[in-house]
């Protein structure tokens, strides 16, 4: 017989139950994911507020909120690497005290070029934020609730919108728009004293650098009966990462009409996405609609967009198909341009931007699950790559689009309307692609005859 092999870090997490320590860090990474959505999402509500003060048309706020959504994919970007060589925990605690700062000198700007100047500041801190999330939440589980804890601590966006949209419909008749912000600076302050704490390094990070120690402190906070004394190290480290796949593979192979119908439908779906966080507020105020209706309209939702990727995600993985997937956009589309004619009736239109949110935007979170099984194996994560970076340049547009549009003095019942023909875009695109993927399905398991 020879000699047990050491145990893997994976292998001693997946071993041991899910303890107190484990759930903790999942619940600030949550806590903190909340606060990222917080201050990302404040500005959809407290623009008509900021507008009416600095006496500056809404339209013109247009390139500041594009602006600041160049900031988080400058901080997804540029990071994400940065901490693979100084910390997960690192990145993520000087990144949320970037963005807070930021937030903070918002209240002291009067204008819109400074303001697009802190967005963007404020910008690279929260996109480094999720990314580092997932990962330090994701190497703590064990892999049989690690995807659950993935998507608790994703949800912490929206919660955060959400979150946002009550305070500012307290604070913002009372104390002013600033008073808003204001929260959103103590907030993540707060919890990167308690994770200074409370928040361990990444596992992945202190195993690269031989810091085994550590590793074995961290794993005896997880489960203290574990045996460290022998710990394979290999799982923890990443892996030599895999050659650059070119993106025109995801043109060959018959499948150039399927990338380009994908970006279509990405594209679609992130405009409707940011240009209701973007100008909800602003748009429903414009008409006549009370502030507190509007604000409460935008928060609900975040929520309903939430529960319908959520809801998306469990018919595809029920029904082994995205049949359900070619539903929201068509009905969102018709619940669109119905909407204008409700302005006056409060509570109508809030259960139909709750409906829209819960179809539309809820299309946009599950549309990964048909760019994932589009693609092989081997170009799969190009294939997703370059799927969401066409989505986020819908996400640049859709801001400055509305604003343009605000300054042309183009009525919101018209912007409004015209929020249908990216639904009607994405609606047509989603159901050719689903189609498609399901006539190659039923070809790849029909048998081969002579």
């Amino acid at each position: 017989m020879g000699p047990t092999a050491a145990p893997s870090v994976r292998q001693l997490i997946d071993s041991a139950p899910v303890s107190r320590f484990q759930r903790r860090v999942v619940l600030l990474c949550l806590l903190l994911g909340v606060a990222d959505g917080f201050d990302a999402l404040a500005i959809g509500y407290l623009l008509p507020a900021m507008s009416a003060d600095w006496g500056v048309p809404a339209g013109e706020f247009g390139p500041a909120l594009t602006v600041g959504l160049v900031g988080m994919l400058v901080g997804t970007t540029t990071l994400g690497p940065l901490a693979d060589r100084i910390g997960r925990r690192t990145v993520l605690l000087i990144a949320t005290v970037v963005y807070s700062l930021a937030t903070a000198t918002i209240v002291l700007v009067s204008s819109v070029e400074m303001l697009a100047v802190v967005r963007f500041v404020a910008g690279i801190g929260l996109g480094a934020v999720i990314p580092n999330l997932v990962a330090v939440a994701g190497e703590f589980m064990p892999t049989r609730a690690r995807g659950r804890a993935i998507l608790v601590v994703l949800a912490g966006t929206t919660l955060g919108g959400f979150l946002c949209g009550q305070v500012a419909a307290v604070m913002v008749p009372a104390f002013g728009w600033r008073s808003v912000y204001l929260v959103g600076v103590a907030f993540p302050l707060v919890l990167v004293a308690v994770a200074l704490r409370a928040l361990p390094e990444s596992l992945m990070y202190l195993a690269v650098r031989g810091r085994v120690e550590q590793v074995r402190r961290s794993l005896g906070r997880i489960d203290p009966a574990l045996s460290t004394a022998e710990i394979d190290l290999s799982d923890a480290v990443p892996e030599r990462k895999a050659p650059r796949i070119p993106v025109g593979r995801l043109f060959g192979e018959g499948r150039a009409v399927d990338t380009v119908l994908l970006w279509l439908s990405w594209f679609a779906t992130f405009v409707i996405v940011y240009f209701l966080y973007s100008w909800l507020p602003t748009l429903l105020t414009q008409v006549g609609v009370p502030q507190h209706v509007a604000i409460l309209a935008m928060s609900l939702c975040l929520l309903a967009n939430t529960v319908g990727g959520l809801t998306q995600g469990w018919l595809v993985d029920r029904r082994g198909d995205f049949a359900s997937l070619t539903i929201g956009l068509p009905v969102a589309a018709v619940l669109i341009l119905i909407v204008p004619a409700v302005f006056a009736k409060s509570w109508l239109l809030v259960v139909l931007i709750c409906a829209i949110g819960f179809l539309a935007i809820g299309v946009n979170q599950a549309l990964s699950t048909v760019t994932a099984a589009l693609y092989p194996a081997e170009v799969r994560a190009t294939g997703v790559g370059w799927a969401f970076g066409a989505g986020r340049v819908g996400s640049l547009v859709a801001p400055l689009v509305g604003g343009l549009l605000l300054t042309q003095g183009v009525a919101s019942e018209v912007i409004f309307r015209l929020v249908a023909v990216p639904t009607v875009l994405g609606a047509i695109t989603v159901a050719i692609l689903v189609t498609r993927v399901h006539r190659a399905r039923r070809r790849a398991t029909q048998p081969v005859t002579a």
